[in-house]
């Protein structure tokens, strides 16, 4: 039983995973890089509380009906 147990431990944070108390050293450039994507997508809102950051092709209504379908609705 204390085998299984330790095989679902997970290790220590890897770098690429931007947490501020752990990895500050490149933290800058990971959010310069994010923020460079981002300026090529434009924002959908699929309901009150969700919004989407699409393609410029996909920023339709009819994108974000379909999204809130698929993937919203399955909860």
């Amino acid at each position: 039983m204390q085998n299984k147990r330790d095989k679902k431990r997970k290790g220590p944070v890897e770098e690429s995973k931007p947490d501020t108390t752990k990895n500050i050293e490149n933290l800058d450039e990971i959010i310069a890089r994010q923020r460079e994507r981002e300026k090529t997508l434009y924002p959908v809102r699929v309901s009150s509380t969700t919004v989407i950051y699409v393609t410029k092709s996909k920023a339709t209504r009819q994108y974000a009906e379909k999204y809130k379908r698929d993937k919203l609705m399955r909860l």
